[in-house]
């Protein structure tokens, strides 16, 4: 006699359904806490399973420091606070996982003070110092100290400390290498996450053998997700490597200063000259360039200050960058009063050039009839997103990335319009 079998449809019933959902669910869960458990115990503390030679928490000795405008007291580096002061160690090379710096404002401060600090890179890197963290210490509140942090994860070269303009003085009191503790890594969770479950995805549904139908929900779904998860991968690149912000400003927004703007920002200086509806820029050039034969002559212009990578015309500054930008910060201005930060102004870009290469991809599909797998098309998508460079211009947030990012999602807008357009007159 043969073995039972349900049929069809005792297996499509709720209660099957439900019994098959259960696992499912503890799977899932038991995905997020491994994840989590990964990010937090194994790299974001001093549990690590590679631990960096000398990992061992150790204080730096104080008197390393090289002092300008402070000084070294028995307590810790005092700071007067009149300005420009900084704290200077230079380690050549020391291995290390984290640096903590602990700073305490007296009470004489009547004003909050930032402090900024720095990591100093090797001969092979182009920036000699690159912001880590930065405070803002409040004496005549709650924040009257503040703790620093830099993940070097590897060899420190230096790191620098630099205090900006305070009423009163202030205390640096300890530097710890390799401090131990939990950090959670939240960037990190979201990718082990998402590895964990795609991998679970591709074994319960065995997407290895399915071809990509775009009638079907299921794989519409699918891979709107991936579109999904690509975007947001973009924009949690663009958050992380943004610097903390200035006192006054966000990390999406900065305001508009037009008795002050920023010295190199291009944007900013080609949106105030067309705000206030003028191409030439408000900013004067100095004078001692109109005597030039030639102003773009370094020979000639010596020591005379200009205003690099602008056009200089009869007396003007004009910017020769493109106009794409500007709906952006004219929209953000509107809404807002502010303008973009650099991390959002080639953000946004970059999660549309998301969107519109999905589009184009998916039109060039259908155009030519490809039978693509599914799992392929899911894991390739991402892999022309970031491998193409959007994830590394997102991470730049400079004015040189801003218009190949509007380039990138032009061109796949316009290629995505074409063959959709194709596809309108043929009735498809």
């Amino acid at each position: 006699m043969g073995t039972w079998q349900p049929g069809e449809d005792e297996q499509n019933t709720p209660a099957a359904q439900q019994g098959r959902g259960a696992p499912r669910r503890a799977l899932c869960a038991a995905l997020v806490a491994l994840a989590a458990f990964v990010a937090t115990l194994l790299f974001g503390s001093g549990l690590s399973l590679l631990p960096p030679a000398g990992a061992a928490p150790r204080a730096m000795p104080l008197s390393r420091a090289h002092l300008q405008d402070a000084a070294l007291l028995p307590e810790g580096i005092w700071v007067p606070g009149t300005g420009g002061s900084t704290a200077t160690f230079y380690l050549a090379g020391t291995e290390s996982r984290t640096l903590q710096v602990q700073l305490y404002a007296e009470d004489t401060a009547d004003f909050p003070v930032t402090v900024s600090l720095y990591l100093l890179a090797d001969d092979a890197s182009a920036d000699a110092r690159i912001l880590a963290d930065r405070a803002v210490l409040n004496p005549a509140g709650r924040h009257n100290s503040a703790v620093l942090m830099l993940h070097s994860y590897g060899k420190l070269y230096g790191f620098e400390l630099e205090f900006s303009t305070a009423s009163g003085a202030f205390l640096l009191t300890d530097v710890t290498l390799n401090q131990s503790g939990f950090a959670f890594n939240f960037p990190l969770f979201l990718l082990l996450l998402a590895l964990g479950l795609g991998g679970w995805a591709v074994w319960a549904f065995g997407l290895w053998r399915a071809v990509w139908q775009p009638q079907k929900r299921s794989h519409r779904r699918a891979m709107r997700a991936m579109v999904a998860l690509c975007v947001l991968l973009v924009f949690g690149i663009m958050l992380a490597v943004s610097p903390p912000p200035a006192p006054g400003d966000s990390l999406l927004l900065q305001p508009y200063t037009p008795e002050n703007l920023p010295a190199n920002a291009h944007y900013v200086h080609l949106f105030d000259a067309l705000y206030n509806g003028q191409l030439a820029l408000r900013t004067a050039p100095d004078a001692a360039l109109a005597t030039l034969q030639n102003p773009y002559d370094a020979s000639q212009r010596g020591s005379i200050p200009f205003f690099w990578d602008m056009a200089y015309y009869n007396g003007q500054y004009y910017c020769y960058f493109g106009l794409a930008p500007m709906p952006l910060y004219f929209l953000v201005h509107a809404l807002t009063g502010r303008l973009p930060s650099p991390a959002l102004a080639a953000g946004v870009p970059a999660m549309l050039a998301v969107l519109l290469l999905w589009a184009a991809l998916k039109e060039l599909l259908l155009r030519w009839e490809v039978k693509a797998n599914l799992l392929l098309l899911a894991l390739g998508f991402p892999a022309l997103c970031l491998g193409g460079g959007l994830g590394l211009l997102a991470a730049s947030a400079d004015t040189y990335v801003q218009p190949y990012l509007w380039a990138t999602a032009g061109l796949a807008g316009c290629v995505w319009l074409f063959y959709r357009a194709l596809r309108c007159q043929s009735g498809a």
